[in-house]
């Protein structure tokens, strides 16, 4: 096998190595750092917060206009 028909091979099979095994790996990587990130910092705890807040100030506010 010459090095031009190994690199060739090489060229052939990089995207699928690429497709089938680094990108799912990134994929769950990054999910389980975001996943982390938000249990640390309680980001979905504060999101919950902040939406009952505006959506409690919201409800005043039609209140207020709509009287």
């Amino acid at each position: 096998m010459t090095p031009v028909e190994l690199t060739d091979i090489v060229a052939e099979f990089t995207p699928t190595l690429l497709g089938s095994f680094v990108a799912p790996l990134a994929i769950f990587g990054l999910g389980a750092v975001v996943y982390h990130l938000s249990e640390r910092y309680e980001l979905f705890d504060k999101s919950k917060a902040v939406y009952s807040q505006t959506k409690g100030n919201l409800i005043e506010l039609l209140k207020k206009y709509h009287s």
